[in-house]
């Protein structure tokens, strides 16, 4: 970096910084960490810097991990919770505590579906701290949906062999004392006991009494088996499934029920983004308890892998939406399994939160009519 100096104010927009902040900071009793300080000069530089400190900005634990470079997602969530809660230097609320009115003007702004888990967050103000939360500004420029999306392909990558540095697996040898087999990818290996032996499939081996040497490794001229190959793989892609799962916007329980049913997504071949994705395009139709039990019925029940996810999805979700409907409308008993597990509280607000009146009943049936006839057209 060649820096040649700030320019002078009067030529160059600047972002005004409360003095009470840069004080604070540059005092001894400051005790935050650099993860903790990047994010608070992001939030300055996205609201003041833009003439308005009120603004509220979308932004998820990824786009701050992507923005910042850091691999360890449980240290943004720390750092956004100390700041949230401790230091109440930032105020956050998540979508599904705003009005429906408020979600589908944030929603606009954004261009997208935001899921109900989301967060918002704006500058602790004293003057806007009772302020409501529609004023949003999307922050999210070319710029960063890019470097976003290198980071998740950087992610994906280093996922998909979890294996330690330069390529070998550490293996602990319970019958040797400090013994250690370190293996590689492509069939070679070196064991060390006291001293160091290079062995080979065809039985040969050499070994050193006296004193330590470096050999080269020697390679394993028998190929894995086939099956053992597939089986390796099997394994590598549920892996990726339960870590693209944890790091999803997901409820606790649908990660849980996903989790457990990962054999049907791994036979149907269903990414869950794309399922996260129709999750939340549904959203006005379906909560998320009713989408994830509907789409585990129909995913227990299809015998042959699903072609086209979304489709697929499309017909189950009317379905499910018609069905609901017609339980709600006139009180028609449906033959399913009654479940008697105890939910959470939140999935009781949320259904009382998607009550609709009847004019809305009877429009979404109209459009519920529309996509099915367009369904069976296709």
């Amino acid at each position: 970096m060649n820096f040649k100096g700030f320019e002078s104010p009067k030529t160059e927009p600047f972002t005004k910084v409360p003095n009470e902040y840069l004080e604070y900071t540059s005092s001894p009793e400051c005790d935050l960490s650099a993860i903790e300080l990047r994010i608070m000069n992001f939030f300055f530089r996205e609201t003041y810097g833009w003439k308005n400190g009120d603004h509220q900005l979308v932004a998820s634990v990824t786009d701050f991990q992507a923005m910042f470079g850091i691999q360890k997602r449980k240290s943004v969530i720390d750092a956004l919770d100390r700041l949230t809660k401790e230091k109440r230097f930032l105020q956050s609320v998540q979508i599904r505590e705003l009005s429906p009115r408020t979600r589908k003007k944030i929603q606009t702004v954004m261009n997208k579906t935001l899921h109900p888990a989301q967060k918002l967050y704006r500058l602790h103000s004293k003057a806007d701290a009772n302020k409501g939360w529609g004023n949003v500004r999307n922050w999210n420029n070319s710029e960063n949906k890019a470097r976003k999306q290198e980071f998740l392909l950087l992610k994906k990558t280093k996922n998909e062999v979890d294996k330690s540095d330069n390529g070998y697996y550490s293996v602990t040898i319970e019958n040797e004392d400090n013994g250690y087999q370190s293996v590689t990818n492509n069939g070679y290996q070196s064991v060390t006991n006291n001293g160091y032996q290079s062995v080979t499939n065809n039985g040969y081996q050499s070994v050193t009494n006296d004193e330590s040497e470096s050999l080269e490794p020697v390679m394993v001229e028998a190929p894995l088996k086939k099956g053992l190959k597939k089986d390796l793989k099997k394994v590598l892609k549920k892996n990726i499934y339960l870590s693209e799962i944890v790091d999803s916007n997901l409820l606790p329980n649908t990660k849980k029920i996903l989790a457990d049913k990962i054999d049907g997504l791994f036979f149907h071949s269903i990414s869950i983004s794309a399922l996260e994705n129709h999750l939340n395009a549904k959203i006005e139709l379906l909560n998320e308890n009713q989408y994830i039990n509907c789409f585990i019925r129909a995913i227990e029940a299809q015998k042959e892998p699903v072609k086209s996810f979304e489709s697929f999805m499309d017909v189950v979700v009317a379905n499910e939406f018609k069905t609901l409907n017609r339980v709600r409308n006139e009180g028609v008993r449906v033959n399913k399994p009654i479940r008697d597990e105890k939910v959470f509280e939140y999935m009781d607000s949320i259904q009382e939160e998607n009550q609709l009146t009847t004019e809305e009943i009877e429009q979404q049936n109209k459009e519920l009519e529309e996509l099915i006839k367009s369904l069976n057209n296709k």
